[in-house]
């Protein structure tokens, strides 16, 4: 409703203002413990567990099947460039170095043109991954405003 109220701001003021203090007065967020979140368990497939963990299989230790999942340089650098704040958190790079996205668009053979150095290794160990926090098959889901309050 807050949203909505201020979008429709510049459009019809007055009726802005009505949804801008009914979501007021109904509550919105005023810190992290306010974000949703979905707890999951160790459940059989398809059931009570995180979506997430399923695509990614990761078992708490590794990633058990598909170990190239890996972030997009596009999406990594649009996250640097914008100076995003959840990057730290969202991605993960094996030997602990800074975020850095497999380029778009190549394959093993054709990506050695943009990235000399690529090797399986580099790329299981070089470039970032989602956290292996939220892939847990217990990891919950979080639903939150458009930027945590702390950050």
């Amino acid at each position: 409703m807050l949203r909505f109220g201020m979008r429709m701001s510049e459009v019809e003021p007055f009726t802005a203002q009505d949804w801008v203090a009914k979501a007021l007065n109904a509550g919105v967020f005023e810190s992290n413990a306010d974000i949703t979140v979905i707890e999951h368990t160790d459940g059989p497939e398809g059931n009570y567990r995180s979506g997430i963990e399923e695509v990614f299989n990761y078992d708490g230790a590794n990633f058990t099947t598909d170990d190239q999942g890996l972030l997009s340089q596009t999406f990594v650098d649009w996250m640097l460039e914008h100076e995003y704040p959840r990057l730290s958190r969202l991605s993960w790079v094996r030997n602990g170095g800074a975020p850095r996205g497999l380029p778009n668009g190549f394959n093993t053979n054709t990506i050695q043109e943009v990235d000399p150095e690529f090797t399986i290794i580099a790329c299981r160990d070089d470039y970032s991954r989602v956290n292996p926090l939220y892939v847990l098959r217990d990891a919950p889901w979080y639903f939150t405003p458009l930027q945590r309050l702390d950050t």
